[in-house]
């Protein structure tokens, strides 16, 4: 998990390092991904990279935490509201917030995506 470096970053920067690692993850494997493309497209240097993250792992573990806090507390607030549908409503609806979820976090889906293609 980030280091409390990272956390004291401004959000500007640490959305610059976020969105950076997201495009790498999104559009490559694990393996393919560089931590000197992140920092390049982050525009910071390799140094400061490692006193926010351990290693390109570590990193990578922060992004698939944060993609699935963020999708459970999207599926959160659909469970709550059908509560009295019956099971066939509910899985149309979970099915349809699944899309949603992904229409409006495309990167995060992409990262997923990856995910489920690595074989370790």
């Amino acid at each position: 998990m980030p280091k409390d470096t990272f956390y004291n970053l401004d959000n500007e920067k640490r959305s610059r390092v976020l969105n950076a690692a997201l495009e790498e993850f999104g559009s490559r494997s694990f393996h393919q991904v560089t931590v000197s493309k992140i920092v390049e497209k982050a525009d910071i240097s390799k140094g400061s990279f490692y006193q926010y993250f351990e290693s390109k792992k570590d990193l990578y573990r922060f992004l698939i935490k944060m993609s699935q806090e963020k999708k459970l507390d999207f599926m959160k607030g659909v469970l709550e509201e059908m509560e009295r549908d019956n099971v066939f409503d509910r899985l149309r609806v979970l099915y349809r917030a699944g899309f949603q979820f992904a229409e409006k976090n495309p990167q995060l889906l992409a990262v997923g995506q990856n995910l489920m293609k690595e074989d370790e």
